[in-house]
């Protein structure tokens, strides 16, 4: 069943966005590289070898490091949604709540411990990504809130053939056709 996040996007797609050529599996076929994003998907990916480097050696871990490391071990001992759901959560109780600001690297947020739904999403994909997820079910998805017309960032994970919402604002999971109040108008992955 498309999800009325998924058929928000088919909308979308229809009024005259970009469009990628997808597979059937593929469900998010917007595109849109956003000012700032190659930057930050290199700071994501240096990110991920610093903590690669930390779980061989702790000596060399930065605080910022060490505690998302133990929020990837604390979802590592979970299985299925519960995994999704031990992340999301433990970043979003650990990021104090700050306003709109730029796209930022992921160990700079959490070293901060403060962050906006930006800050949020690249931090759950780097930890989702480390706690096993494959890339090719991780999505960032830029949405518009309709009622009150911001810009909002949400991690998309692919789970059981359903796209799972990850979301700053909320301490649950949502699957994508439970989300009511978004609008998609871009995908970073």
């Amino acid at each position: 069943m498309v999800g009325r996040l998924l058929a928000a996007v088919a909308l979308a797609m229809l009024s005259g966005a970009t469009v990628l050529a997808g597979s059937p599996g593929e469900p998010f076929a917007l595109t849109h590289v956003g000012a700032g994003w190659p930057q930050i998907e290199r700071s994501i990916e240096e990110d991920g070898r610093e903590l690669g480097a930390c779980e061989v050696d702790r000596v060399v871990c930065s605080p910022a490091a060490a505690r998302l490391l133990s929020i990837i071990s604390e979802a590592g001992g979970q299985t299925g949604l519960a995994r999704l759901g031990v992340i999301n959560r433990a970043i979003t109780l650990w990021l104090r709540p700050t306003e709109q600001g730029a796209w930022r690297a992921p160990l700079k947020v959490m070293a901060d411990g403060a962050g906006d739904c930006k800050g949020h999403s690249v931090v759950a994909f780097l930890a989702l990504r480390e706690a096993g997820v494959p890339a090719r079910d991780l999505r960032i998805v830029v949405v518009s809130v309709p009622r009150t017309g911001e810009e909002h960032a949400v991690v998309a994970v692919r789970f059981a053939d359903e796209w799972i919402i990850l979301d700053s604002n909320r301490l649950n999971l949502l699957r994508d056709r439970d989300v009511v109040d978004y609008r998609p108008l871009y995908v970073l992955k």
